[in-house]
């Protein structure tokens, strides 16, 4: 019984560990595919990495920079809609000041169709 125990922490310990490095290179592959989005993003997501590749020696180290990653990715997403709703605005202007030079009937309803 002890041995059928001990064999079954060992196999969920082999199973953790398997997971843990499932995740790392999850996490990893993801930092890849984000790079480029933003220079701190990169930064942040590049040290990620690095602690990845290596021993977690301090889960708090690991926590800091999720946390921090998080941050800048909501910071990130929050210009990114800015960004989207100014470039909305201007193109209804754009297409506003189109329509006031009274394009053919053709060209209007397609501008018209865009608003």
């Amino acid at each position: 019984m002890a041995s059928d125990a001990r064999e079954d922490d060992i196999q969920n310990h082999r199973e953790r560990e398997e997971l843990i490095r499932l995740l790392c290179r999850a996490l990893s592959r993801l930092a890849v595919a984000a790079h480029g989005v933003d220079r701190r993003l990169d930064q942040m997501l590049g040290e990620l990495r690095q602690l990845l590749r290596r021993d977690i020696d301090d889960p708090a180290q690991l926590v800091g920079l999720i946390d921090s990653i998080d941050a800048r990715i909501k910071l990130v997403g929050d210009e990114r809609d800015v960004r989207g709703d100014m470039t909305q605005r201007a193109l209804q202007q754009l297409i506003e000041q189109l329509l006031a030079l009274k394009p053919v009937s053709t060209l209007a309803g397609e501008l018209k169709g865009l608003l």
